[in-house]
């Protein structure tokens, strides 16, 4: 999610931008690596898969992890402001997606950290590979994770990567659908890279690319910072690579190397399009939603959407079993946060609509049972209807109802 209102899309943009591609410039180590040598005949491959023709060279250099770990700490403390995380974090929380003394800021640091492997600056037009690959995988991983980087620098040149992200507009799940086109092509164009390298090719199949989308669409043991993330953060961490190549793949197989640019030109606007490329296909969008209504005086702390995958998530955190099901009845979702003066109440304004009333009752049953009472503490019901629920909870009254297709919950309002 991003800060709608205000700066609030640039929390997550300030995290985690540096983690995919926005490094500034640093005292680099020597940038004659032998890997670099190659980037010629990677730039030729990747030209000849896509039809893309490069503009000109990429120039390239190592990075440490001292440097990139300096890096980090000061970019979030130049590009993230303390009130604007703190907005995050407790959005965050009030949507049910991380605990009460989670460290959002910590975690992302020790993500990214981890995480790194390299990094294309769209500004400076220039790649970074970090020491970190080659003592992780040596040369193949350093190869492969270069192949990555030029994919992004020759898409940057063909369509202009900072502008694509910044067109998204103020939808949060529009933001996260557009990092899975960049991500996901990238991700694709390097497995073909390599595929091709060992005379095969991943056109024409499907089941060899959802194998190697799944086997990197999990934490493992390996990296124990994202292991240990909440699953919000692991899954829109991994999203964009996984499902984004699988996205990818689908639209290839349809449109042949047309494909590779129209992502860009006619890019996706949910994450719902990115699970189900028929519907990107089709030209499916989400209707506009209008907020539960009521009397607020709480100054306004965040505003946005939420996706079929952040519903995908809500529903796994709290162990709804047919979560994927439920969650592909979304249309449509919009939220607001509300703060007091005094910062001791948050309240949650929520809206849904859903493919039919079967599918809205899905999500209002899912919640009423399985997060409401995990996610609200001491929660004592005063109606409890087959379309409404109403109750207070530790932090304040609580409204779920649902109306047809719509599905609208307030919680946290003031106690009666």
């Amino acid at each position: 999610m991003r800060l709608a209102r205000g700066d609030r899309r640039e929390v997550e943009n300030g995290v985690k931008r540096v983690m995919l591609f926005w490094i500034a410039a640093l005292p680099l180590l020597a940038n004659d690596a032998p890997v670099f040598r190659e980037i010629r005949a990677m730039t030729q491959q990747i030209e000849k898969i896509t039809g893309w023709k490069s503009k000109r060279k990429v120039p390239a250099a190592m990075m440490n992890k001292q440097q990139l770990d300096a890096y980090l700490k000061a970019r979030l403390t130049e590009d993230v402001k303390p009130d604007e995380l703190r907005a995050e974090e407790v959005t965050l929380r009030r949507l049910g997606f991380i605990g009460d003394k989670f460290d959002l800021k910590q975690s992302l640091l020790d993500v990214m950290n981890e995480q790194a492997a390299a990094f294309y600056d769209t500004r400076k037009k220039r790649l970074y590979l970090m020491e970190a690959a080659g003592e992780r995988g040596g040369e193949q991983m350093q190869e492969t994770v270069l192949v990555h980087e030029l994919s992004h620098a020759l898409a940057d040149q063909q369509h202009g990567l900072y502008r694509f992200m910044q067109r998204a507009g103020p939808s949060d799940d529009a933001h996260l659908a557009r990092m899975a086109v960049l991500e996901g092509q990238a991700t694709w164009l390097m497995s073909e890279y390599m595929a091709m390298q060992n005379g095969s090719t991943l056109v024409g199949k499907p089941e060899l690319v959802e194998m190697m989308a799944r086997a990197s669409s999990s934490a493992s043991s390996e990296f124990p910072a994202l292991d240990a993330a909440p699953l919000y953060l692991q899954e829109t961490f991994l999203f964009p690579y996984s499902q984004g190549m699988l996205f990818q793949s689908k639209i290839i197989e349809k449109m042949g190397k047309d494909g590779y640019s129209e992502v860009f030109r006619r890019p996706p606007t949910t994450t719902q399009q990115i699970l189900h490329p028929d519907l990107y296909l089709a030209g499916r969008q989400p209707p506009s939603l209008t907020l539960p209504p009521g009397k607020f005086r709480d100054p306004v702390l965040t505003d946005g959407t939420l996706g079929e995958l952040d519903h995908q998530i809500l529903l796994r955190q709290f162990k709804v079993p047919d979560w994927a099901a439920i969650a592909a009845g979304w249309s449509a979702c919009r939220y607001r946060v509300l703060e007091d003066k005094q910062r001791t109440r948050a309240t949650l304004l929520y809206v849904s609509e859903w493919r039919d009333e079967a599918a809205a009752d899905a999500f209002f049953q899912a919640y009423r049972k399985s997060i409401l009472p995990v996610k609200l503490k001491q929660v004592s019901f005063r109606q409890d209807a087959a379309s409404l629920v109403t109750g207070k909870a530790a932090d304040g009254d609580f409204r779920l109802e649902r109306q047809g297709r719509i599905v609208m919950a307030l919680e946290g309002l003031p106690l009666e």
